[in-house]
């Protein structure tokens, strides 16, 4: 797979993801571990789900907030991220945080 493009070229300085479940910990396993991104992850707790594997990878700041509110993406910083990527269990939730989310 071809490496990201250099910093220098990027706008943000971290990726947000929204999730708990097992594709949250991919993303997230993948562009801290693969990529040595820095990674700002919104979950509803750190306790459940893959809530602990997440929280333990290098490079992650877990944020904990019961819904994807204006407030959480605030928290996050996701004006300045790369990309979100929001894959929480809940379509419905998903599209209006995607309608909040930075434009």
């Amino acid at each position: 797979m071809p490496p990201l493009a250099r910093r220098a070229e990027r706008r943000g300085d971290h990726f947000v993801v929204c999730g708990d479940g097992p594709l949250a910990y991919r993303i997230t396993e993948e562009l801290t571990s693969r990529y040595n991104e820095r990674v700002t992850v919104i979950m509803p707790s750190r306790q459940r789900n893959y809530g602990p594997q997440i929280a333990a990878l290098a490079r992650v700041r877990v944020l904990e907030h019961p819904e994807l509110s204006t407030g959480a993406f605030t928290d996050a910083g996701v004006q300045n991220a790369r990309a979100l990527a929001v894959v929480w269990q809940d379509d419905v939730g998903n599209f209006h945080a995607g309608l909040r989310g930075p434009s």
